[in-house]
């Protein structure tokens, strides 16, 4: 999606329909500025208000997401177009939740040992202490590999 071109969609479309930044923001029950971070391309709208949006700008989904007005005659093209997307962007953020779980892992993993009683001499604590030792050093690898995998997932998104 071309974060910048539905920006300035939005912004077009808003100041056909006599809009204030202000004003469209208090029919979405958002702020101005969430409004200004859209039309400026930093962010997009969140899910939950596209049908309200579309609405307020008497726009359809499918012109909302392409960026730009679309002639019934390119409906079908522009509507698989958008759906393919859309399924990109998904697949985006699987491959970026993915990293961010080889993360939490990996961060998991290494915090666990500075959580380990090592003082205790006891064998049964010794024996403990091996144990979680153990699961520490596995979580840490899982998070390694979790990590490389969603690497590779996000890198070929990229490409």
């Amino acid at each position: 999606m071309d974060i910048q071109k539905i920006g300035n969609y939005i912004k077009c479309k808003r100041k056909a329909q006599g809009l204030t930044q202000a004003e469209l923001a208090g029919l979405l029950g958002i702020t101005n500025k969430a409004v200004s971070k859209w039309e400026n391309g930093k962010s997009l709208p969140d899910l939950s208000l596209h049908e309200k949006l579309c609405d307020a700008l008497h726009i359809t989904l499918n012109e909302l997401v392409a960026g730009q007005d679309i002639e019934s005659t390119q409906l079908p093209e522009a509507s698989e177009q958008n759906m393919k997307t859309m399924l990109g962007s998904c697949q985006h953020l699987r491959s970026l939740k993915d990293v961010c779980i080889g993360l939490l892992l990996l961060f998991i993993g290494r915090l666990m040992p500075s959580m380990q009683l090592k003082h205790m001499t006891s064998d049964a604590s010794q024996f403990i202490f091996g144990v979680s030792e153990g699961v520490s050093i596995g979580i840490t690898l899982i998070g390694i590999a979790w990590l490389i995998f969603g690497a590779v997932k996000f890198s070929q998104k990229e490409e």
